[in-house]
C-alpha cells in the first residue's frame, strides 16, 4: 500500500513523463511488484503497464538517463525508438546530444535513422562453377545468414540442409574445434 500511495503521489505532484512513469515501472518489476500493484500506483490498466514496460525494456537505462525526461514526446515516439534500437548495432548514448531533452531525443531518431553500415553490408554472392548465383552469405553481428537460390540451385539448399551437421562436424574434425 505505501509503494502505492507513493506512486500515486509523485504522480499527482509532478506530472511525470511517459518514459518517466515507464522507468519508474520498470523499477518495481525489478523490486519484485506485480503489474497490478504498478498499476495502482501510476493509475494506469495493465495494458498501457506492459506498452510501458516493453519501450522501458528494450531501451537502455543510460539512453533514458541521456536523453531526460522528454516532456514533448509521448508513448508512440518512445515505441518508434525502442524498435529502432532492435536494429541498431551500436551505442546510441553518444547520438543524444541537444540542449533540450526533446531535442536529444530527436537528435537520436535522426541518428538511429541513418544507414547502419554493420547491418547494411552487401552479402557476399557464392557462385557455382559456370558463374550462376547459387547463394548470397551475409554476415551481421552474431550470426551468418546464407540464402540459397533455388531457381539456381538445382535442390542445393535442400541437400545442404539434410547435410549440415555432417558438415559441421567435419569442420569440428579438420579445425580441432
Amino acid at each position: 500500500e505505501l509503494v502505492i500511495a507513493q506512486g500515486q503521489e509523485n504522480s499527482a505532484r509532478k506530472d511525470l513523463t511517459f518514459i518517466e512513469k515507464a522507468n519508474f515501472a520498470r523499477q518495481m518489476v525489478a523490486a519484485g511488484y506485480k503489474r497490478k500493484v504498478i498499476g495502482d500506483a501510476l493509475h494506469m490498466d495493465k495494458t498501457l503497464i506492459s506498452r510501458m514496460l516493453s519501450v522501458a525494456d528494450r531501451t537502455p537505462l543510460p539512453l533514458i538517463e541521456a536523453i531526460g525526461a522528454a516532456p514533448g514526446i509521448g508513448r508512440d515516439r518512445w515505441l518508434a525508438l525502442a524498435n529502432l534500437l532492435e536494429q541498431f548495432s551500436g551505442d546510441a548514448t553518444a547520438l543524444a546530444v541537444g540542449e533540450t531533452s526533446d531535442k536529444r531525443f530527436e537528435a537520436v531518431m535522426r541518428g538511429l535513422h541513418k544507414p547502419n553500415p554493420k547491418s547494411q553490408q552487401a552479402g557476399e554472392s557464392i557462385r557455382s562453377d559456370n558463374d550462376t548465383q547459387i547463394a548470397t552469405a551475409s554476415r551481421k553481428k552474431d550470426k551468418v545468414v546464407l540464402t540459397i537460390n533455388s531457381n539456381n540451385a538445382d535442390g542445393f539448399g535442400d541437400w545442404l540442409v539434410t547435410h549440415l551437421a555432417e558438415i559441421h562436424r567435419n569442420w569440428k574434425d579438420s579445425t580441432g574445434g
